[in-house]
């Protein structure tokens, strides 16, 4: 995966992770009844275990998400790390996963003091730093595998 689709998924997952959680929360949370004093003869069909079901399967792909959210970061702060410029690590953390939410370009400009078209600048500039640096490792790992 390249750098750009990396550190974009990172934003996506997040996103996703969030919406899951709002999506188990609203499943948890205590449902009304409604009764407009029409008598009926037989009882509504109990669907707990239904919902147990789709909370544990929902649950469960929050798990996954979470988990792969973890390996993108791992590969994300190592190849960010790996930049000598500090403008554009910390540009790129802020970015794409700075607390509880990435920031937008807007607000990564004022925090670093830049205009927003010089922090995007930065951005292609660091993500064309990154990319150079896995070429040569890949070309580096041809290498030493003998291939070259």
């Amino acid at each position: 995966m390249r750098a750009k689709a990396l550190l974009k998924s990172i934003r996506s997952l997040r996103k996703e992770i969030e919406l899951l959680q709002q999506e188990e929360r609203l499943m948890l949370s205590p449902k009304g009844i409604a009764y407009d004093g029409v008598k009926v003869q037989t009882s509504p069909k109990d669907r707990m275990l239904e919902t147990v079901e789709m909370i544990q399967e929902l649950e469960d792909t929050i798990a996954e998400k979470k988990q792969e959210l973890s390996m993108n970061y791992l590969q994300a702060f190592t190849l960010i790390y790996s930049l000598d410029n500090s403008d554009y690590r910390r540009l790129l953390i802020l970015y794409y996963i700075d607390g509880d939410r990435p920031k937008e370009w807007n607000e990564v400009a004022d925090i670093m003091g830049y205009s927003e078209s010089r922090v995007k600048h930065f951005h292609g500039w660091a993500l064309t730093e990154i990319e150079k640096r896995m070429d040569k490792s890949a070309h580096d790992s041809t290498r030493v595998n003998g291939k070259l």
